[in-house]
């Protein structure tokens, strides 16, 4: 592994990051991975540009091996560095919607460096998820304590805000939003996130008098909302329009996991009867993973031979016909597990077991794996040693006659 030449091509993606250069910086950073070998800050860069360019399946493998690697060093790690590492793993994991484990990364973060950032982290998701454990004494910390620059200030006011709604009450918090919109520090996309985390709490509370958020929202004249924040928007506006099931899975397919739960949460409020069945009072329940449940009965999943279709529910990908990722799917439709030297004789072409076939394999396991995580939701279903390949007993892989 060459340490340097990892570090000038992980310097490099950043660069090209920060120019919004995405696809080019994932080229890049992927061969500094694949090169040379894993390591901290190159995985959170991987996280964050899969995440940016919407490949959630990509972005949930890198964050499993990002907290993987932070459990092995984090003892290495200054208090200070290590509260940095756990809020960005706290972020990523609640934009894929895994709250319980946010939960503890952003507890985690202020247990090892309590100060205003780890503190308005750990107060904003409480709020937003109506977790009241201590969010009085989070809320003092976070009002006596000066900011140090203007990102903290903004972090620390908007949790502080969220708080306030449950603290204080809706029209007293009204009060505080207003005048953080109309403050110059506060930028644009800031202005939006504020007034809609805002508008989401008041949306859930029924017969709550909307005509003041309404008047607020053609003042800011906001602009460039993204598909979540037009759903609220419209939600506001519109009074006939309802977040049934049908829509809520329209909007699945364009928002995030985490915008998915959320507006999930709120057609709960709506007494629409969402699929997703979320109590209000069962605040616990908000901090459930949001992924697919594994069922006691095996998940059975259903694959094309002809077309390649591979498919759980109304969630599809598609596999090449002749493609290893195919041989291995085919091969379990049948059977859970195989010797790997006979898989690789028999099934392969008839190689031997050595280590080129060996982690050409091993290579096609991985990305199968990665399928069957973003269809059902779990990790690691095939498992490769040196003596068997074998398939988890709670997956099942179905024939489907037919053109998909």
């Amino acid at each position: 592994m060459s340490s340097a030449a990892r570090q000038e091509k992980h310097k490099i993606g950043v660069l090209l990051m920060s120019q919004g250069k995405h696809l080019k910086a994932l080229e890049v950073l992927t061969n500094a991975y694949n090169d040379h070998g894993s390591y901290i800050l190159l995985l959170g860069d991987l996280i964050a540009c899969h995440y940016v360019l919407g490949q959630n399946l990509e972005s949930s493998y890198y964050l499993n091996k990002y907290e993987n690697e932070l459990q092995t060093i984090e003892g290495l790690l200054s208090s200070q560095v290590l509260a940095k590492a756990l809020v960005f793993l706290g972020k990523m994991q609640e934009e894929h919607a895994l709250l319980d484990q946010a939960f503890k990364s952003y507890s985690k973060a202020v247990d090892s460096q309590s100060n205003l950032w780890t503190n308005s982290q750990l107060l904003r998701f409480q709020a937003v998820y109506g977790i009241h454990k201590n969010l009085e004494k989070l809320y003092t910390f976070c009002t006596e304590v000066y900011p140090l620059n203007d990102n903290e200030y903004f972090e620390a006011e908007h949790a502080r805000l969220l708080a306030e709604l449950h603290l204080f009450g809706i029209e007293k918090a009204f009060v505080h939003l207003k005048n953080l919109l109309s403050n110059a520090k506060i930028q644009p996309a800031d202005q939006r996130l504020l007034y809609f985390d805002f508008l989401e709490f008041v949306l859930q509370k029924k017969d709550s008098n909307l005509s003041d958020l309404k008047d607020l929202l053609i003042k800011l004249n906001l602009t460039e909302l993204d598909p979540y924040e037009a759903c609220l928007e419209k939600i506001l506006m519109d009074s006939e329009y309802k977040l049934n099931p049908v829509e809520l899975n329209r909007l699945s397919q364009t928002v995030s996991l985490l915008s998915t739960f959320r507006l999930s949460r709120l057609a709960n409020y709506q007494n629409t009867n969402p699929t997703t069945d979320i109590s209000v009072k069962n605040k616990k329940l908000l901090l459930m993973q949001w992924r697919s449940p594994v069922a006691k009965n095996p998940l059975s999943i259903q694959l094309c031979l002809s077309t390649g279709r591979f498919s759980f529910g109304e969630k599809v990908h598609f596999v090449k016909p002749f493609s290893l990722n195919m041989i291995i799917l085919k091969t379990f439709t049948e059977i859970k597990s195989i010797d790997t030297e006979e898989f690789i004789k028999n099934v392969i072409e008839k190689h031997e077991l050595n280590e080129y076939t060996y982690d050409t394999v091993k290579k096609a396991v991985s990305r199968v794996n990665l399928l069957i995580f973003e269809l059902v939701g779990k990790e690691k279903a095939f498992k490769l040693n040196q003596h068997n390949l074998t398939l988890n007993h709670q997956i099942q892989i179905s024939v489907k006659t037919g053109h998909g």
